[in-house]
């Protein structure tokens, strides 16, 4: 058997055993299931062309984020519904819905289900509790965890002939890269199956109540069942419900944890996908020196307006909400409210409106482009001139060269993407330097980035060599040593570990 044939075969042989899990999570998740099989269908088109490029060690992990980033699950369903035992997922978000599938419904790891979501572990069980089902007093209820993890099990053993004949249908369009098209009607891979005697205990029920109808009302009657219409009924116009001023919305606005990422608004590409202008670095030639800096529209708003000894003056209708916030958040409050007062009308309506569809994103999108936003912000000016080159000169290059490398980063393993997030300079380095701060605790990770970001070429070279030698079980006591280490002393302490 060849490699072709054998990989052929695998192939085959995951996606029929992943095709039961998938269908009744895409439909749990979308809470529509044609959406459902809509995206498990261009879920499973897309992890055919990933699979090739895939270790096989890495298929589910890849399979279950390709299915949660297809568009169906990303954005929410026209008139989502949800069937008999699972009634509690409309009230949860998608974000912790997903988290609590993937549990329940795709059976992954913790460490699977937090990478598929692109967090951390930590977030990934603050998510977990916050999709718990709760009593009255938000306290865990035990007694409806359980209920709805068997309505799960069943949901997946008892999947309908028909159900099982389209994802056999959507599994071989797949396959053979066809686009899929749904038989009608629309099957329902998360509902439980009819009972048969449902339809005929129905028409009974309803018989019986119209002849219950109709007996009250020769007893009583015409008209007299429900008595005379009452006279004399007081009316008074209830007040009219106060409208939300600007004030209202401007305060929503000031207290939003992406205030400053909102006010930069990302007009720059390379702000936006910071680690692809990265890459792009050294992707494109003669691309200009960085020379003269040009100016980051998101210099200005993370600054803020200039500090002064006296805090910014704020009107009555937000002295009240400040005077009950600490010291250092009311100041935060004024020092914004003063950068709204100085835009243009113009400006500020436009903010509203990224204020506006901001809040509207998944939580994926909103990660995504907030990781972006911190990641350009960390970057040396000098960094940030050559990405704005890198996609100066991307945007002029033909469609058919731009579609070339923006597939070629696309198949880049995870970890080099997120690595090219560092810049051009450091994000070269990282695929060697990975090792050491793959499982950084939290508690240093910021501290790490900004040692990293100021060695220079060398060091970074040495501190590769070194972190390619050291035992796992070693690496906390190298980054405690590199955080302690002096700068000055550094490079020679660098120098003498690796034996250069």
């Amino acid at each position: 058997m060849n490699d072709a044939t054998s990989a052929s075969a695998a192939l085959t042989a995951f996606l029929r055993g992943v095709e039961r899990r998938g269908a009744v999570f895409a439909r749990l998740q979308a809470g529509d299931p044609q959406l459902g099989l809509q995206a498990l269908a261009e879920a499973m088109a897309a992890f055919r062309q990933a699979a090739a490029r895939t270790p096989f060690s890495d298929w589910p992990r890849r399979f279950w984020s390709l299915l949660l980033a297809t568009p169906a699950l990303r954005e929410p369903a026209p008139g989502p519904h949800w069937p008999e035992g699972f009634e509690a997922l409309q009230k949860v978000g998608r974000g912790p819905r997903a988290a609590l599938l993937l549990r329940l419904v795709a059976h992954v790891s913790e460490a699977d289900a937090a990478a598929v979501l692109g967090v951390g572990r930590p977030a990934y069980r603050m998510a977990l509790r916050r999709a718990l089902p709760r009593r009255p007093d938000g306290s865990a209820d035990a007694d409806a965890w359980r209920e709805l993890g068997e309505a799960a099990q069943e949901a997946l053993r008892e999947l309908s002939p028909d159900t099982l004949s389209e994802l056999a249908r959507l599994r071989e369009a797949a396959l053979q890269g066809r686009q899929w098209a749904p038989a009608a009607p629309a099957v329902d891979p998360g509902a439980r199956p009819r009972p048969r005697w449902l339809v005929p205990a129905t028409v009974l029920v309803a018989l019986a109540a119209a002849a219950g109808i109709v007996a009250v009302e020769r007893l009583l009657g015409p008209g007299s069942a429900y008595g005379p219409p009452p006279e004399g009924i007081a009316r008074e116009e209830l007040p009219a419900a106060p409208v939300a001023g600007a004030w209202d919305e401007d305060l929503q606005l000031l207290a939003h944890p992406d205030f400053e990422l909102l006010v930069a608004g990302s007009p720059d590409p390379a702000m936006q996908a910071p680690a692809f202008h990265a890459w792009l670095v050294h992707q494109l030639e003669d691309l200009p020196e960085s020379g003269t800096l040009p100016r980051d529209p998101a210099a200005a708003s993370r600054a803020g307006p200039a500090a002064s000894a006296d805090p910014p003056l704020l009107p009555p209708e937000l002295q009240e909400h400040a005077s009950a916030l600490p010291p250092a958040q009311a100041r935060l409050l004024a020092v914004r409210h003063a950068l709204l007062q100085a835009m243009p009308p113009g400006d500020l309506a436009a903010l509203r409106e990224r204020h506006a569809r901001w809040d509207a994103l998944d939580l994926t999108e909103q990660r995504a482009a907030r990781d972006a936003w911190h990641a350009w912000g960390r970057l040396p000016g000098a960094d940030r001139a050559r990405m704005r080159a890198a996609a100066a000169a991307y945007a002029a290059l033909p469609g058919e060269q731009r579609d070339e490398l923006a597939d070629a980063f696309a198949a880049l393993d995870e970890m080099e993407r997120r690595g090219w997030m560092l810049g051009p300079e450091v994000g070269a380095d990282w695929p060697v330097l990975h090792p050491l701060f793959a499982l950084v605790p939290p508690d240093q990770q910021e501290e790490l980035l900004a040692v990293l970001m100021s060695m220079d070429a060398v060091e970074r070279a040495d501190l590769g060599v070194v972190a390619q030698r050291t035992p796992p079980g070693e690496r906390d006591a190298l980054r405690a040593a590199l955080l302690t280490t002096p700068a000055e002393n550094r490079p020679a302490w660098l120098r003498n570990l690796s034996g250069r």
